[in-house]
């Protein structure tokens, strides 16, 4: 039985969501990409002000050495913002329908 877990995400940052693919890439040499190599590239083109999940994309390609992903490639950036008030003040309570 998996133990479940939970993390508090600061908020200003960004979440980045993959599929299995994305850190499972074949390199040119056969040799499976690290997932600790993929963190470092994504800090890398983070920094860049252009769209870094493009270059991320291409820098995939590149280094398997193929123009064809062998497993799937799905990457999403989600940029949380601080919220505007703390997250209960003012809402209301909402009744489940009976």
């Amino acid at each position: 039985m998996r133990k479940a877990h939970s993390y508090c995400i600061e908020a200003a940052i960004c979440l980045y969501v993959c599929s299995d693919g994305v850190c499972e890439i074949f390199q040119a040499n056969r040799e499976i990409r690290e997932l600790k190599t993929f963190i470092d590239l994504i800090s890398v083109y983070q920094q860049q002000q252009t769209n870094h999940l493009e270059s991320i994309f291409c820098s995939h390609l590149s280094n398997q050495g193929s123009n064809v992903f062998n497993d799937d490639f799905s990457l999403i950036q989600v940029k949380l913002n601080p919220p505007q008030m703390p997250c209960n003040q003012g809402a209301e309570e909402v009744q489940p329908p009976q």
